[in-house]
């Protein structure tokens, strides 16, 4: 809970280590009175390494590394996930985490194909206590390719 406000943290797990999670983690430790980075999912020891000096450099102690999922979701209370993998990982770690209960942040491209699409959509519509968000960050475009406002 935050001090000021007796709120809970919104404890939050994040997959990936690599440039979409370094993105993430710049904007989260400005907000570390609402959010708690409680663990991250990455298979590369150095990816993880490299990611959890960035804490260090903030003045924060790193959040432990699971690199198995299912072990992830088994041992962490979270209530929420950001997926910052390689895209042809983004449907399985999508199902496991909203069939898990947690609201999930995901990156672009959501996923390989439009089976892959629909199967997320049908999970998603049965997991009624769970939010699902993709991502398409447009303030990384160059200007010149920006949507519309």
């Amino acid at each position: 809970m935050t001090a000021e406000q007796g709120t809970p943290l919104v404890r939050t797990a994040i997959l990936g280590c690599g440039l979409m999670a370094k993105l993430h983690l710049r904007q989260m430790v400005k907000q570390l009175d609402t959010t708690q980075i409680a663990v991250v999912c990455e298979p590369d020891p150095d990816a993880y390494a490299e990611f959890a000096d960035l804490f260090r450099e903030h003045g924060l102690t790193p959040p432990p590394n699971e690199p198995d999922l299912a072990r992830l979701l088994a041992n962490h209370a979270l209530d929420t996930v950001i997926i910052a993998t390689p895209h042809v990982f983004h449907h399985d770690q999508t199902k496991a985490c909203l069939e898990a209960g947690l609201d999930v942040l995901l990156e672009k491209p959501m996923v390989m194909n439009e089976a892959e699409a629909r199967s997320l959509i049908d999970i998603y519509a049965t997991a009624l206590e769970s939010c699902w968000w993709l991502l398409f960050p447009a303030a990384f475009l160059p200007r010149s390719e920006r949507p519309p406002v």
